[in-house]
């Protein structure tokens, strides 16, 4: 039995919707999200599930599908929102993790690039020095000289 990695309710709706409509005052104002910022929502649940599933490979019809909405509209969306795509803000997360264990001398790059989700130790330099300017190595090089370690 495999375990789906994403919730299958929608994780930005905190009340039932006939307390929206009451609210609202319309079923179509509660579906047009009574006024919030529906899309601003959209994109930080879809940023709280990579951030908390960021190890795990997962698909984007697995992403739009557990935030309820069409692949196409997420994307865009997300686009129009952050300025970067959704797997330029997945690689960014895995890159932040990857910086922080670069700050531990012991923790070879090949499993700092494991265990923050890369394939391979050569595409996560690949993707690392596209984020930061920088290979790993030359990262923690960098870091152990300015902290005097």
């Amino acid at each position: 039995m495999t375990k789906e990695p994403f919730p299958t309710k929608e994780p930005f709706s905190t009340k039932e919707p006939l307390q929206d409509a009451l609210t609202c005052g319309s079923l179509f104002q509660s579906a047009q999200g009574c006024g919030k910022d529906v899309k601003g929502e959209l994109v930080r649940s879809a940023e709280a599930l990579v951030q908390k599933h960021y190890l795990e490979k997962f698909s984007l019809r697995q992403l739009s599908d557990s935030l309820h909405v069409d692949k196409s509209y997420l994307l865009r969306t997300f686009h129009e929102r952050t300025g970067m795509t959704l797997l330029e803000y997945h690689n960014r997360i895995r890159i932040r993790a990857a910086q922080e264990l670069l700050t531990h001398p012991e923790i070879p790059v090949s499993s700092i690039a494991a265990s923050t989700g890369f394939v391979s130790a050569s595409h996560f330099s690949q993707v690392f020095r596209r984020h930061t300017g920088q290979t790993p190595s030359e990262y923690r090089a960098e870091y152990l000289r300015s902290s005097g370690k």
